[in-house]
């Protein structure tokens, strides 16, 4: 099969390929962590950079034997979509975790796990409703840590 993309989709591409790159492997630990499969397409793809005209974005080093992004693209990427994506998921997953945590507190585990789809839902709902109101109005400013004991 061949696939023929434009200079300005291939652009498009390598921001989809270091985003995914980055899911992936931001939290690998150690080689054994990387998905080599993925890579060596992700390797392939930006072999074709200087076709493509996109210098300005990956480079290639025979040290390293390999291709990579620049650091000025690997900024872009950073602010425009990988930056947004974090924030806007740390709250969403603080909301359902802190939500889920109180839904299971307030009726007990076994009532919880026995409740029907819907019914579960409305009570996540309305716990997570709380800490979204909270959050989008004082941030982490009245968040604390309780010791319990």
């Amino acid at each position: 099969m061949k696939i023929n993309i434009t200079k300005k989709e291939y652009r498009v591409l390598l921001d989809m390929l270091t985003i995914a790159d980055w899911i992936m492997h931001a939290h690998a630990i150690g080689k054994e962590e990387h998905h080599l499969e993925h890579e060596a397409l992700k390797d392939k793809l930006l072999s074709y950079y200087k076709e493509m005209g996109a210098e300005d974005r990956i480079e290639s080093s025979q040290e390293l034997d390999g291709y990579y992004e620049t650091n000025d693209y690997e900024e872009y990427v950073q602010d425009k979509f990988i930056q947004p994506y974090e924030d806007e998921f740390f709250w969403d997953e603080l909301i359902d975790r802190l939500g889920e945590r109180d839904a299971i507190n307030t009726v007990g585990i076994e009532q919880f796990s026995k409740m029907d789809f819907v019914e579960r839902m409305r009570k996540l709902d309305e716990m997570k409703e709380r800490y979204a109101n909270e959050f989008e109005e004082q941030g982490l400013d009245n968040l604390q840590l309780v010791n319990k004991t």
